[in-house]
């Protein structure tokens, strides 16, 4: 059956499943910017770097393995308890769709990243899990791996929109589009279309200087699904499904976090995640 009352998402909570996550501290974080938790240590386990253009599931290492369920049920997300260590970090859940990495800091050519939902639409679920049809729930970052170097770049990514047209984008930080010096591990920055279009796909990226470090970085785009600040400083808080939305959870879906930061490290989080299905 599908969840599509409240009597059936109670009986989706009673036979779901529990998921527990538990993530380290990542450092060199920026107050009020976005960090990508995917290469944080602990549960899931820390996520390789990732190199060519490939789509992400739930059996990928670094996403919360979520259970088989029958052709016509439907999974959501019902309620989250979590505890983070300052008051006013937001934690985000996403479904990770695709990522490339290994582009590289130190080079101004253009950098081929071949990340194509569009041609990818019939495989892994790729066509529900990313919402409209026109791509407009769907989020582009740069996300950082390993740190590039202290000279002030700005990046260019060549992409394809959801009309099929081609155009440049740049990152948005913050109003800017110039990358900061020395971009840490675990930083992302949104690719920011200013044309009222949405990417369905983004082929190479071009940095307009050396940062002087080879460093690794890559494209990612992700759908959100929900999200909950903290209250109060290492204490669970607890957040149920008409906080969170109820978002469907799409067969398939790789299940990761980020989060928006309040100081300089995204801090100790740990919490679980109930998904009930029906």
């Amino acid at each position: 059956m599908a969840i599509e009352s409240l009597d059936g998402l109670v009986k989706g909570m009673g036979q779901g499943s529990m998921y527990t996550f538990q993530k380290g501290s990542m450092p060199t974080m920026v107050a009020g910017h976005k960090a990508s938790l995917w290469r944080a240590s602990g549960i899931p386990v820390q996520a390789a770097i990732p190199a060519a253009s490939a789509i992400c599931t739930n059996v990928l290492s670094g996403a919360l393995p979520l259970q088989t369920k029958g052709a016509a049920e439907h999974s959501v997300l019902a309620k989250l308890d979590f505890q983070m260590a300052s008051v006013g970090h937001t934690l985000l859940i996403e479904d990770r769709l695709m990522h490339m990495g290994g582009l590289l800091g130190n080079s101004t050519t253009a950098q081929t990243a071949n990340v194509s939902l569009f041609a990818n639409l019939a495989n892994n679920n790729l066509a529900e899990r990313i919402g409209r049809t026109d791509y407009s729930e769907v989020q582009w970052f740069l996300d950082w791996y390993t740190a590039t170097g202290a000279t002030v770049s700005t990046p260019t990514a060549q992409c394809t929109f959801h009309d099929g047209t081609t155009g440049n984008v740049n990152i948005d930080v913050l109003g800017a589009t110039a990358l900061p010096a020395s971009v840490a591990a675990g930083r992302r920055y949104i690719l920011n279309p200013t044309n009222g279009k949405f990417i369905r796909s983004v082929e190479t990226v071009t940095l307009s200087a050396s940062t002087g470090t080879a460093g690794s970085f890559g494209v990612t785009a992700v759908r959100p699904r929900a999200s909950a600040s903290c209250g109060i400083a290492n204490r669970f808080d607890i957040v149920d499904w008409s906080m969170l939305g109820a978002p469907r959870i799409f067969d398939q879906s790789c299940l990761a976090f980020s989060q928006v930061c309040i100081t300089t490290s995204t801090g100790a989080l740990s919490g679980n995640a109930l998904i009930a299905v029906a």
